[in-house]
This record gives structure tokens, C-alpha cells and sequence, in this order.
């Protein structure tokens, strides 16, 4: 599988180790991610210019190790200054805990979506949350969400300068800008005529009208 080059790999690698990565005597990342796995490998080597293997562990996950003898350090107090090296440091993070859906809402239309980007920066409008953990949390501190204020431009600008190296969050994030209609006046009359019809089967049925 073909990973994603990262052009501040320093600042993306700080942003993993703020989510799914750790570092202790070593680098880590161990994900279900096979594509997030050899980006986050590739990195390592691209930035370090040394060897970064993708393997698997014992329960199936793809894990990357890589013995740190100090090189590594300064990513714990990183601080990304450019407006590439914020947008490479939210791009790890949002590989790690980052999170894109669209999701139909046909009761409400054929064109109706739920749509969902959470953790952005860099200038979006955004919401914060706090979330009520689901059964399967581990842990005990609280769960906080930072998602974008939806809109086509929104979503489309952070799938263009954030994206992801996981390739089922870029579709994603490229299906919910996609996702919104230009022509409203369109929709309109597609839900007037829905309406329409289904008073006339209520009053078919001997319904309400």
C-alpha cells in the first residue's frame, strides 16, 4: 500500500503523539490503519533518514517501532510555527483522533446528510463539545470534540490543506463537500412534491389531509 509523502514530517509525527502514537525507549504507532501505519513509517524514515518498519502484532494491528535513542525527543515539545507545519501537525492528529462521516438522512430527503468533522484549526469555525463517553471508553478522563461549523467551503478547505493519510478519511471528507446541492431551488421543489404526494396518499388512505 502506497503511503502519503509529509512534507513537515517533524510536525506530523508531533501530531500522532498527541493521539495514537507514544514514545518511551522507542517511536510508536499501532493502529488498524494499514495506510495510516506506512505513512507514519514512512516519515520516520523520510524525516530521520533511517530505517521504519510496518509489522503485525499479536492481535492483527499494524505496529511501527523504532528505537529512539534520543532522536526523537524533541517531538514532545514541538510547537508548529508555519501555516504548513500547523496543517502537517493536525493532519497527525487527525489520523489518530480525528473523525469523517456522512451519513444519509433519507426520512428527510434523498439530498438530507448528517455530516460530521471533528478536531480542526488553523482558522475554521469551529464548535467544543464535551461528549458523553460511549460503553467501549477506556479510561477516565473526559472526552472532549472539536468539529468544524458545517458548510461547503468549510469542509472543502480542510479536506484540501489538512486531508488525511488514511485513505477511508479522504473519501469521506471528500464525499461531505460533494455532498452539498447548489441548486436549492431544486431541493425545494423536490421536498414540495414529496409533501404533496404524501398528502394525497394520506387522504387515499383515508388519513389526515
Amino acid at each position: 500500500m502506497k503511503s502519503l509523502t509529509v512534507r513537515q514530517p517533524y510536525a506530523y509525527l508531533a501530531g500522532v503523539l498527541r493521539g495514537d502514537g507514544w514514545l518511551n525507549s522507542s517511536l510508536c504507532l499501532r493502529v488498524a490503519d494499514r495506510d495510516f501505519a506506512e505513512t507514519f513509517a514512512a516519515t520516520i524514515r523520510n524525516g530521520y533518514g533511517c530505517t521504519a518498519k510496518v509489522n503485525i502484532d499479536e492481535r492483527g494491528y499494524f505496529l511501527v517501532r523504532r528505537n529512539s535513542a534520543g532522536r526523537f525527543e524533541h517531538l514532545r515539545t514541538l510547537i508548529p510555527e508555519s501555516s504548513e507545519a500547523r496543517a502537517a501537525w493536525l493532519r497527525g492528529y487527525f489520523d489518530s483522533e480525528g473523525n469523517a462521516q456522512l451519513t444519509p438522512l433519507p426520512t428527510q430527503g434523498d439530498r438530507s446528510f448528517g455530516r460530521r468533522v471533528s478536531f480542526a484549526d488553523l482558522g475554521f469555525a469551529t464548535r467544543w463539545s464535551t461528549l458523553k463517553p460511549s460503553k467501549g471508553h477506556i479510561g477516565t478522563l473526559p472526552v472532549h470534540e472539536l468539529a468544524l461549523r458545517g458548510s461547503k467551503q468549510q469542509y472543502a478547505r480542510f479536506a484540501e490543506l489538512i486531508s488525511s493519510s488514511i485513505a477511508r478519511k479522504r473519501i469521506a471528507l471528500g464525499q461531505i463537500a460533494e455532498s452539498y446541492c447548489e441548486d436549492m431551488s431544486s431541493v425545494r421543489r423536490e421536498m414540495q412534491a414529496r409533501g404533496v404526494a404524501t398528502r394525497i396518499a394520506r387522504r387515499n388512505a383515508g388519513g389526515t389531509y
